[in-house]
């Protein structure tokens, strides 16, 4: 298709629809925060908007059926079989001003979706190279076959099936007959596709697509031009996205050329029935002007929502026009967050939401709960603790960082949060008692102080925490001093500091098996393991949590004590203290602790809670969601540092005070070829080219059932949500860089259960 100024606008993506925010170059005095009296200028907080003239290329073109155009961003993650990365035998080419795919392969699939029943035919504009011919196949059955003329564009149509379609999801495939006779030679090129719903459609060979290059304009109307989408009648464009609270549609209404025009916005939900926003005859002419629209939409908030632009009719050879059209929150960040001295982040192994209770048995986290603000929807970015940990110090997804697996190392070339704080002139210190973040796996670089406390070495398993603290307090005795802290303590994992006459008073009474403090990890492992035959029984696993429990309430302890020792040396109020988790112990039917599950919820959904300085926005529980990234933003904002280029993440304060982003948050966890994506209460899982699962979380909290046949529109959103993501982290990923592993880091993964 044509390739125009309005092209280069519709392949920006909204990022804040996607996964986060990406933070402009350290170097750019617009990426900064500059500091007056120690207070940072207000600066806008969070994006406030999607424009979906820039995001037009996630959308979909409907005239007589929807369209797909190849070659253009407008068909990522439409094309393959489920696959998160382009299809290696398409390229992308652009041709006398229109972009085409160009085909290697034997076959070309796409999908797309249908609201309502309806005979469906094919249609696409193709010149042939080494292939002669086509079958064309709807949902696996043939539709029927089309002939390539070599070096000639045609527009190629099938006849509709005899039977109407089910609305949902289908695919098409294009499959080519004939061979290349060189390995640089294509089978055929792809201008677009179409699927026709409309069995009295136009001639076929004069069919106009609507395409990017006509659909964005900017039509000035008295005087005033505004960025549009410019539809001829019957025609209609589609945009699937997340409605957050206070959310707001808003337009502006013209016609192009002489006459009068029909409009429609109208929003729809899967399996609902569709509701009209606003309808309205717009007329053209010397005298034509803007009109406002502008719609509240708290009814759709917290819902994945399809709105179209709909030209229902008007004049021939003139366009209805929606000016800047815009989801927005009327909402708007204000306060920043108050700067600290002292930045302590505490990610605690293994420690679950759902077993901490109440936290009467954990003062220290009850206290925090109390005087600070509890984020209840954190989500971990990846089930391999050294890549949760890994996106906390770089502030990147674990597809961009690379780890993902048990033997990688943080590569050397990645900015880390130890030197942005160390280049600020921040004093930095680390402290792990997990093996998996040990000097072997890169932990150690870049801090002016790290120390790791092996399992196996006989320190105790509060040192990360106490040792902190005395640094700390060393540390911080100067009023111009200012320090980051990050620990990673051992949390709820085995190995347990509980002794063996302590753990013989826990229940369950009289108990007879293997289950000890000292080696449980082993014993979990060997449970845990895909082809053992040993299992945990009720009695194994009664007294594994109750030592679970007694060794969590040792660690609370020591963090009482860190906490007290800042507030003693009249610390806190100019403190940021964050205490999270890295992984969840999983569900009561799998042997817990294990490290690269599969990506579930269970293992995904970590605890948070957060003191900010001057004790701000205390005893506040949130719900909107938020990741590792954002801590590391956070962290940096606080001790008013510039943030690095390509750091992702939103600060903790905008979305502790309800600032949401337009367009919803999603958050993607990913392992190897394994994916989940968090979107509000909808989850996408799957792996990598294979169909993936939808879970609706608030009528199945289990995901027993798989809504993707329920809620197509939702699940091509999030779909192509995880596509975009995932590339976007492989323009930074570096290469992969394999931990050496030594013998005292082998005997202390051996007996953390790895």
């Amino acid at each position: 298709m044509k390739v125009g100024a309005g092209r280069k606008l519709a392949m920006l993506l909204v990022v804040a629809a996607l996964v986060g925010c990406r933070s402009k170059s350290s170097g750019s005095e617009e990426g900064r925060q500059p500091v007056i009296a120690g207070k940072a200028m207000p600066r806008e907080l969070a994006p406030r908007a999607v424009h979906w003239v820039e995001r037009l290329s996630r959308c979909e073109l409907d005239r007589a059926g929807p369209l797909i155009d190849l070659g253009s961003p407008a068909a990522q993650g439409l094309t393959g079989s489920w696959s998160l990365t382009p299809d290696p035998t398409v390229t992308d080419i652009e041709r006398d001003g229109e972009t085409w795919a160009r085909v290697f392969g034997k076959s070309l699939t796409l999908r797309f979706v249908l609201d309502e029943p309806a005979p469906v035919f094919v249609a696409l504009r193709a010149r042939g190279v080494a292939s002669r011919s086509a079958v064309i196949e709807l949902d696996g059955k043939p539709l029927g076959s089309v002939f390539l003329i070599r070096g000639q564009a045609r527009i190629l149509s099938t006849r509709p099936t005899p039977a109407p379609v089910p609305a949902g999801t289908h695919s098409i495939d294009i499959r080519f007959s004939g061979a290349a006779r060189a390995q640089a030679e294509a089978l055929a090129e792809v201008d677009w596709v179409r699927a026709g719903t409309a069995e009295e459609d136009e001639d076929a060979r004069t069919y106009a697509p609507p395409t990017q290059n006509e659909i964005i304009a900017n039509v000035p109307l008295g005087g005033v031009p505004h960025r549009s989408v410019a539809l001829r009648a019957a025609s209609t464009v589609r945009c699937t996205t997340f409605v957050p609270a206070g959310a707001r549609f808003k337009a502006l209404l013209g016609f192009e050329g002489q006459g009068v025009g029909e409009s429609a916005i109208v929003a729809s939900r899967d399996g609902e029935p569709s509701i009209v926003l606003h309808t309205e005859q717009v007329k053209g002419g010397d005298h034509a002007a803007w009109s406002p629209v502008d719609v509240e939409l708290d009814s759709m908030a917290g819902k994945i929502v399809t709105f179209e632009l709909q030209s229902r009719g008007g004049t021939p050879g003139s366009r209805l026009l929606f000016g800047d059209p815009t989801l927005y929150l009327a909402t708007e960040a204000t306060d920043v967050l108050p700067s600290a001295r002292l930045a302590v982040v505490v990610v605690m192994a293994g420690i679950d939401r759902a077993r901490l209770g109440s936290l009467g048995n954990y003062p220290a986290l009850a206290e925090l709960q109390r005087s600070g603000t509890t984020f209840e929807a954190h989500r971990s970015p990846t089930t391999v603790t050294a890549g949760v940990v890994a996106s906390l110090l770089t502030g990147l997804s674990p597809r961009a960082h690379g780890l993902e697996d048990g033997g990688a190392r943080l590569a050397a070339g990645l900015t880390t949060l130890s030197v942005a704080a160390r280049d600020g002139s921040v004093q930095t210190a680390m402290f792990s008692g997990c093996p998996t973040t040990f000097e072997a796996f890169g932990f150690g670089r870049g801090w002016d102080r790290y120390a790791a406390y092996s399992p196996v070495e006989g320190a105790p398993a509060v040192a990360p925490i106490t040792e902190a603290a005395k640094w700390t307090s060393d540390r911080m005795k100067t009023e111009e001093a200012r320090a980051l802290v990050v620990v990673h303590a051992r949390g709820g994992h085995p190995p347990w500091d509980v002794t063996l006459n302590e753990a013989a008073k826990l229940p369950p009474i009289e108990y007879s098996g293997t289950m000890e403090p000292r080696r449980a990890g082993e014993l979990i492992a060997r449970a845990r393991a895909k082809h053992s035959r040993f299992r945990l029984n009720e009695s194994d696993r009664t007294r594994m949590w109750a030592i679970y429990e007694s060794a969590l309430a040792g660690q609370d302890r020591a963090l009482g004590h860190f906490i007290e020792a800042i507030k003693k040396a009249n610390l806190w109020d100019k403190t940021l203290f964050i205490v999270t988790g890295d992984l969840s112990t999983s569900s009561d039917h799998r042997a817990p602790f294990g490290d690269g599950e599969e990506p579930t919820e269970d293992v995904l959904h970590v605890p948070m809670w957060v003191h900010f300085p001057g004790g701000a926005l205390a005893g506040k529980a949130v719900q909107l969601p938020t990741g590792m990234t954002d801590l590391s933003r956070t962290v940096l904002d606080a001790l008013r540092l510039p943030v690095p280029e390509g750091f992702e993440g939103v600060d903790l304060f905008t979305t502790a005070a309800g600032i949401a982003l337009p367009g919803g948050r999603a958050l993607p966890a990913t392992l190897g070829r394994h994916y989940s994506l968090r979107l509000g209460d909808l989850i996408l899982s799957g792996t990598a080219g294979k169909l993936p699962a939808l879970c609706d979380t608030v009528s199945d909290p289990t995901c027993g059932n798989d809504r993707m046949e329920r809620m197509p529109r939702a699940a091509t959103l999030l779909f192509r949500m995880a596509y975009d993501a995932e590339a976007a982290a492989q323009k930074h990923k570096p290469t992969r860089e394999p931990a050496t592993i030594d013998a005292p880091t082998a005997a202390a993964l051996q007996v953390w259960g790895e």
